[in-house]
């Protein structure tokens, strides 16, 4: 028997299994018993539709057609002084947050989303500090104006606002000024006009604002039609 080279029998041993490899392969695709190729998948099942709150985001009420508005929730900026009262849309919002601003004096800015105004107002400016309760909305503040400063900050919070940038084009961005009352208190917005410079193709429904639910703790509570506020 003649013995190979040691280099010669490595090449002969790597040369086999690769025959052997091939012929295994080309078994292999003849194989009646070969699983299924990675191309071939089961029939994909239709993902069940999300299934909408039945309650108002912001005000943890009943909704039960589960039908929302297409757009986004709007906070309007109001006046809070003597001056601006009687004031319109107050008592339609979701939420009424009341802002504490210069001079010791107060702004509310109210939340409407499931119901909306024709007509709001007095309208007033918006403040640097509205990023902070607007944000988690992804609404749009509604207001007269505000200092270039302030415009720079919502800006850098991508916080979407509708306003007149300097004080001059206000009829043609949905504000009107109402007859009877003084300035700046008679600045009143027209919300089906400021509906057409709100972006609504891409508005969600918002998360909820607070944590509702029905706590036994309070069960004992008695209920209340009214609240007044004496200040």
């Amino acid at each position: 028997m003649t013995r190979l080279p040691r280099r010669t029998r490595l090449h002969a041993l790597v040369a086999g299994l690769l025959a052997a490899g091939t012929l295994l392969a080309a078994c292999g695709d003849r194989s009646p018993q070969a699983g299924p190729s990675e191309s071939s998948s089961p029939t994909a099942t239709a993902e069940p539709e999300e299934q909408l709150p039945d309650t108002w985001p912001l005000t943890g009420l009943p909704n039960p057609d589960r039908k929302f508005p297409q757009r986004p929730v709007l906070v309007v900026k109001f006046d809070n002084t003597g001056a601006s009262r009687p004031q319109v849309g107050v008592d339609r919002g979701d939420i009424v947050v009341e802002e504490l601003v210069e001079g010791g004096m107060t702004r509310l800015a109210v939340f409407f989303y499931s119901d909306l105004p024709q007509r709001i107002g007095p309208v007033r400016s918006l403040r640097a500090t509205d990023i902070s309760f607007v944000k988690p909305t992804g609404g749009t503040l509604v207001a007269s104006g505000a200092a270039a400063p302030t415009f720079r900050r919502l800006k850098a919070a991508q916080v979407d606002y509708h306003a007149d940038p300097d004080n001059e084009r206000s009829p043609k961005l949905g504000f009107v000024r109402e007859p009877g009352r003084q300035q700046p208190y008679n600045l009143f917005a027209v919300m089906p006009r400021v509906l057409k410079y709100v972006p609504t193709e891409k508005a969600e429904i918002p998360q909820p604002y607070f944590e509702f639910g029905e706590s036994q703790e309070y069960a004992a509570g008695r209920k209340v039609r009214e609240l007044m506020v004496v200040t």
